[in-house]
């Protein structure tokens, strides 16, 4: 990640938030902390859309904290690169959704 970077996360509460810079994306570790005791990420698809932006499909799985409950989602994740570092990142709700923010329709 750069350190002017910016990330966008639909995980974040109930509307998506943007976290900047290292600091932020600390924030957005605490904030996902505080409502999870463990949790999984797989990425299931993974490919370039351009000379600097990469596209994936995530599988989280998550267990709360204090409830146990177990919870399973998918979501899909733009990354826009610079000098090999990750200066702009977004997660979105659906694979759909995020291929459509990248200008591809499936």
């Amino acid at each position: 990640w750069d350190p002017s970077c910016e990330f966008t996360s639909v995980m974040a509460a109930v509307e998506p938030d943007t976290y900047r810079g290292h600091g932020g994306l600390r924030r957005y570790i605490t904030d996902l902390a505080a409502s999870w005791e463990e949790g999984q990420n797989e990425v299931e698809e993974i490919f370039d859309v351009g000379s600097d932006t990469v596209f994936a499909t995530i599988r989280s799985r998550v267990i709360g904290k204090g409830s146990g409950a177990m919870a399973e989602s998918r979501r899909a994740a733009v990354f826009v690169l610079s000098k090999g570092k990750i200066v702009r990142g977004r997660t979105y709700p659906s694979r759909e959704e995020a291929l459509e923010n990248v200008g591809l329709r499936e």
